[in-house]
């Protein structure tokens, strides 16, 4: 009898337990963040080159006697130095365009001796079109020879912004050719970078050859082999850029 009333008492339980039991909902929507998808864009390379004539030309002309005698090696070189030095005002070269350095010295380690004597005078020519004659005189004239002949540009920043704008350009050119074959239309350019630096070449008898740059100031010296540079043409700055552009 006792057993009897536990099982309807753990029934009685059960059903009260059941029927308190939560019931069971609908589930709830949650909120939804839609993520837009990424902006379609469409990057084009593009080059730009601008050829540029230089304006003036630097060069150094080394002045070399020997002698027997120190003192005649000094006196010879001393006089060839005047000389070149002469040269260069009659081509109107101004002082602060001519530096020259202190002379050195050696002795030679052969029977007879003979004493070596060496100087050097740094020129900057504003006048390309005497350069040719220029050189040429001064060879003539007893200079041992001349090196170091670097072709300068000024203001070369304006050179390299319009190269700068034609490389954009180019890219903008054919990035719309390929907006065109998806039938779409070219927005505005949201990314520009440059492809290392800009890259400065020489033209010598219808050939580009590659050189390095070096900076003085505000200019642009190109130096050039000894070889070449009386056949030196011009200059070109080549600029090489990818942009990305808006689809539209």
């Amino acid at each position: 009898m006792f057993v009897k009333y536990n099982v309807r008492l753990l029934l009685f339980f059960a059903l009260f337990l059941t029927g308190c039991a939560p019931t069971p909902q609908a589930p709830q929507v949650q909120d939804i963040q839609v993520i837009q998808a990424k902006e379609r864009i469409v990057s084009a390379q593009g080059r730009g080159e601008v050829r540029i004539r230089p304006d003036a030309v630097r060069f150094t002309i080394t002045v070399k006697t020997d002698g027997s005698e120190l003192t005649t090696a000094l006196e010879d070189n001393e006089k060839a130095t005047q000389e070149a030095l002469a040269l260069l005002k009659k081509y109107e070269i101004a002082d602060a365009d001519i530096e020259t350095d202190q002379p050195s010295q050696e002795e030679g380690v052969f029977e007879p001796i003979r004493y070596f004597v060496r100087q050097n005078i740094k020129v900057i020519l504003r006048d390309l079109t005497r350069f040719e004659t220029l050189s040429t005189e001064i060879l003539q004239g007893g200079a041992y020879h001349i090196s170091e002949v670097r072709f300068l540009v000024s203001d070369p920043a304006l050179y390299k912004e319009q190269a700068l704008n034609l490389a954009v350009s180019d890219a903008r050119d054919k990035a719309e050719i390929m907006a065109v074959e998806i039938e779409r239309e070219l927005g505005e350019a949201l990314t520009i970078r440059e492809l290392g630096e800009a890259l400065t070449i020489y033209q010598v008898n219808g050939y580009l050859y590659e050189r390095g740059t070096t900076r003085y100031g505000s200019n642009l010296e190109v130096e050039l082999p000894d070889a070449v540079y009386q056949s030196f043409n011009e200059l070109e700055i080549q600029i090489e850029v990818v942009v990305e552009f808006q689809l539209k």
